[in-house]
């Protein structure tokens, strides 16, 4: 059969869709206080998971702020009480974009209605005819040079193969791994993400101190579709894209149980192919 690629992308969403948030108004020379209060009380919007949205903006009435506290009554109130000493404090709710913006024109849209962090999402222009072959061959190539009976398991893609490779140089090995011959004591050694990403960092600090991530813009080839801790390993080693070619129905983070790659408070994401038969052939 022949093999084709097919691009994973995250699930639809309505970028209009607004999220009622628990909010203070407060005169501005307050601005440092009420912040701080926020930090020391609640989470950060990114660990909310609203890393699109920026925490204040200006109120309504001049001299005055507006600062998101969180969606939880229960947060907001112990701010409040936080801040019962803060002069001319209120409680209101306000309106806000749940989605992080995709283009310039939804982020322009977005930040009409609260002040927005832009992220730019990775391009999606379609894949090449000549990125497509490179990828059926790359992953020919990953398979024949390790043992092919590749099957998910218990531990998602922990019986999975890797290969990262620079993306304008296929034929240019970064690292690889394979299934180890025997298990290890250490469960995160049983993913080749993460072993593969391991030898890689071995790689930069044989070459000294860098501020450069692991595998920037990096092609990342993988037997079965990551699990949730090695699609995230990926997210903080900055790589590009993500080419698999077994679904992995267990624990799969990019497409078959979770989209991780589509998650909109992550501050980085990439592409992700699918290789598979041409059931039409």
């Amino acid at each position: 059969m022949t093999l084709i690629v097919t691009e994973v992308k995250p699930k639809p969403r309505q970028f209009g869709d607004r999220l009622a948030f628990h909010a203070v108004v407060f005169p501005a020379k307050h601005g440092d206080r009420v912040m701080k209060c926020l930090v020391k009380t609640t989470l950060s919007l990114r660990d909310m998971g609203y890393a699109h949205l920026k925490r204040m903006k200006k109120g309504i009435d001049a001299g005055t702020l507006i600062a998101l506290v969180s969606v939880d009554a229960d947060v907001h109130a112990a701010v409040v009480a936080a801040l019962h000493d803060v002069d001319g404090l209120k409680s209101c709710k306000v309106d806000v974009p749940k989605h992080a913006a995709l283009s310039k024109e939804e982020f322009a849209e977005g930040n009409a209605v609260w002040p927005m962090v832009f992220h730019l999402h990775p391009t999606t222009a379609p894949l090449s005819a000549e990125d497509a072959t490179t990828f059926v061959s790359t992953m020919q190539s990953l398979l024949q040079s390790n043992d092919t009976s590749i099957a998910t398991t218990d531990g998602g893609c922990a019986g999975s193969h890797c290969l990262v490779v620079h993306p304008h140089a296929p034929l240019d090995i970064v690292a690889s791994a394979s299934i180890p011959p025997t298990p290890s004591k250490n469960p995160l050694n049983q993913h080749a993400i993460m072993r593969v990403l391991d030898a890689i960092a071995a790689q930069h600090a044989a070459q000294g101190p860098s501020n450069a991530y692991l595998c920037t813009g990096h092609d990342v080839f993988v037997a079965i579709e990551p699990c949730v801790m090695c699609a995230m390993a990926l997210v903080h080693s900055r790589v590009g894209r993500v080419i698999y070619l077994q679904p992995n129905p267990t624990s799969g983070a990019l497409g078959s149980r979770y989209s991780l790659h589509g998650h909109e408070s992550l501050n980085h994401r990439y592409r992700v192919f699918h290789v598979h038969h041409d059931d039409a052939k």
